[in-house]
């Protein structure tokens, strides 16, 4: 039996290290018909029963058989951009001389870029508070290898005193927005935001780059696991979102 056990390690170690990066989940899904659960693959893409990273590893019960396959779902997935639901953080801030001091004003930037060739992406932004309170959402239709860049900051009401800082998620499903059910959702879009700070009065109220531009600092939004959030707590919200505005879009971007 220790024989036994000993080779079975050896065998999932050649396997893993063939396979890669094995420290990792793609968060891809596979199904057993005979029982129609659903469990995790990993990034190897090995026999689940054979791969370290696989959270059933050595269990035996990855799917109808011992050498059942992880098959990777980038739907569900959360490898790279591929993740349907990614999230990250927003400034709106004027300046202001009540307290506390704001001496500079600054809005955030949405980037979003569809990694697809020829499939069309629906991209449902939505915005939080920080005191997670839900603002406001919207959608943005991305075609293949589209870029659009929307000022969230344009979407809200002016900021109080001292700014606000809340939360922006991104949710994307496939197909054109108009109709976008939302009930399936797809991967693909790279996104990040951009803190734009600037001096003096806009010349264009929804473009922070009409005015007096002193600096701008870029984050990538992260992937978001489908065990943590996997976009159907968003059907209705996005279902019903109505186009984001047009004067929103920055960099003649608009779609």
């Amino acid at each position: 039996m220790k024989k036994s056990i000993l080779a079975l390690l050896i065998v999932c170690a050649v396997v893993v290290a063939a396979g890669g990066r094995a420290e990792a989940f793609i968060g891809g899904t596979f199904v057993d018909p005979a029982t129609g659960s659903y469990g995790h693959c990993s990034l190897t893409g090995a026999p689940c029963p054979f791969d370290f990273a696989c959270p059933c590893f050595g269990i035996g019960t990855c799917g109808p058989g011992v050498f059942e396959t992880c098959v990777a779902d980038r739907v569900h997935g959360t490898d790279g951009e591929s993740s349907a639901v990614q999230s990250g953080a927003y400034e709106c801030k004027l300046k202001n001389s009540g307290p506390p001091p704001v001496k500079m004003n600054e809005d955030t930037a949405l980037v979003l870029k569809n990694e697809h060739v020829a499939t069309t992406l629906c991209a449902c932004v939505i915005l939080h508070d920080g005191q997670e309170n839900f603002l406001v959402a919207g959608v943005t239709e991305l075609s293949g290898n589209d870029v659009d860049e929307v000022n969230l900051c344009s979407l809200i009401a002016p900021p109080p005193a001292g700014g606000l800082s809340g939360g922006v998620k991104v949710v994307t499903a496939p197909g054109i927005c108009a109709g976008n059910p939302f009930t399936t959702f797809q991967g693909g879009a790279y996104g990040w935001t951009k803190a734009v700070v600037y001096k003096g009065t806009k010349k264009n109220p929804t473009d922070p780059f009409s005015a007096n531009v002193v600096a701008t600092d870029k984050t990538e939004l992260r992937v978001t696991p489908g065990g943590v959030d996997d976009g159907t707590a968003w059907t209705a919200t996005c279902s019903a979102a109505l186009p984001l505005p047009a004067p929103a879009y920055l960099e003649n971007t608009l779609p």
